[in-house]
């Protein structure tokens, strides 16, 4: 329900406002004109830019590593780096996100605060996270090919 004053109605109906007039859109949504007789330009979503680190001592392992934000270190969080086996990090994102709802059951304001600093670490596990798991691989004795 949304509530006059209320933080979380205001990011709600902010996040409507913006769904609604397409603000939402990514400046690389966009596909640029096309140069006069040149090839046609790419919006740059076709393909992402991957990184392949291969296992020395087993030819049939190559791990592909997306570059840049990844969606599922932001909305899984530590699941997401159970699932990469990145143990470590996996202990630490759930301890962060234990201590920060711990943050959130003292009230009222220290709820708001609880929410924003799990958002922010959301979003900064989102755009670290890639970056992680091919330092995890790195330490495993992963090469890069």
């Amino acid at each position: 329900m949304l509530v006059r004053g209320d933080p979380a109605s205001a990011l709600i109906l902010v996040w409507m406002g913006s769904q609604a007039f397409g603000l939402h859109r990514r400046a690389s949504n966009i596909m640029p004109a096309r140069p006069e007789g040149g090839a046609p330009m790419r919006s740059g979503r076709e393909m992402e830019a991957r990184i392949y680190l291969h296992c020395p001592g087993n030819d049939d392992e190559t791990v592909a590593v997306a570059c840049g934000f990844s969606w599922g270190a932001c909305l899984l969080g530590f699941i997401w780096a159970l699932s990469k086996k990145m143990w470590f990090a996996a202990f630490v994102m759930l301890g962060v996100n234990l201590i920060l709802m711990g943050i959130g059951l003292w009230g009222e304001t220290a709820d708001l605060i609880g929410l924003v600093l799990s958002v922010l670490f959301a979003v900064a596990c989102g755009a670290y996270g890639n970056r992680w798991h091919r330092w995890t691989l790195e330490k495993r004795g992963y090469v890069v090919v």
